[in-house]
């Protein structure tokens, strides 16, 4: 199967992505395949950390959330909720290792397997930004 490349011109430009996952190694390896591609990245590995960064003054175009975190820790749904109080256009963009659930009532999101791998990942990361600058544009 061929996977469509990326286009230069589809890439990162800055735009900024907040990256909510509790695996060090996924979240190492995906924060740099974001970065490489022109994204600038925060990479967080908890709740905790995510709501500080939402709340921050720094800009965020997408939330590309795990769904499932640590336990007694809120889950990815529950922090894209709260990000979207704050910062009601954000994109959000979810990964799960496990089965793909409804996306739970979080409005225009997409759910997305870590089994797709980080280049398909980076292309629904591209598409989040290019919806987010046609909706920002209205």
């Amino acid at each position: 199967m061929q996977f469509p490349k990326l286009s230069e011109h589809r890439q990162g430009d800055g735009r900024s992505v907040l990256l909510v996952e509790d695996d060090p190694t996924y979240r190492y390896a995906l924060a740099k395949r974001l970065a490489d591609s022109g994204f600038q990245v925060a990479d967080v590995a908890d709740f905790r950390d995510a709501l500080t960064a939402i709340e921050s003054d720094a800009p965020i175009d997408v939330l590309l959330c795990d769904i499932h975190m640590p336990q007694d820790t809120p889950h990815g749904f529950s922090i894209a909720r709260m990000a979207l109080v704050r910062r009601p256009r954000l994109r959000v963009l979810f990964v799960t290792a496990f089965d793909v659930p409804a996306s739970d009532g979080i409005p225009d999101s997409k759910i997305l397997s870590k089994s797709i791998g980080d280049d398909m990942i980076l292309l629904e990361v591209e598409e989040a930004c290019a919806a987010w600058v046609r909706r920002d544009s209205c």
